[in-house]
């Protein structure tokens, strides 16, 4: 073992690789902890419900995620040009796509909500959408398109 540990380089992959197993901890604590917890209290339809509108909310961070790469490239080649004003348009056309997408998302998990069979749950989905826009890439992207504030 001293063998192993007297390297500096494999010092740090040991340490790198029980930071790592150290992170797992938890999610392995949520699995075996919490998740039971929340489906003793919610019961089986309402557990699944659960799960099926954070589905819901992960499919819209996926769509405003490739909005987010495709208006990224836009500014990309626009800074890569020196076209500051294409750059900030770019900004601008990727802030109006996420925020279209978002309130399209929106309108039908909030409309699924208002049905008679619905179950407050879904709105979690609306919560999930709205923690997860990916629109901080593209403004550290086009950092001179933003105005401090």
């Amino acid at each position: 073992m001293n063998a192993i540990l007297a390297d500096p380089e494999r010092r740090k992959l040991v340490a790198s690789l029980g930071m790592n197993m150290l992170t797992r901890v938890p999610s392995l604590l949520l699995v075996l902890v919490l998740l039971p917890r929340i489906l003793s209290g919610l019961g089986a339809h309402g557990y699944a419900a659960l799960f099926a509108a954070l589905a819901v909310g992960t499919l819209g961070v996926f769509l405003m995620g490739g909005a987010s790469v495709l208006g990224m490239r836009r500014i990309g080649a626009a800074a890569s040009e020196g076209d500051r004003r294409a750059e900030a348009t770019a900004f601008v056309s990727l802030a109006a796509a996420n925020g279209t997408l978002t309130t399209m998302l929106m309108v039908v998990i909030i409309g699924a909500e208002l049905a008679p069979a619905a179950k407050p749950v879904s709105t979690t989905s609306v919560l999930r959408i709205g923690a997860l826009q990916a629109d901080d890439g593209a403004r550290a992207a086009c950092p001179g398109c933003v105005a401090d504030g």
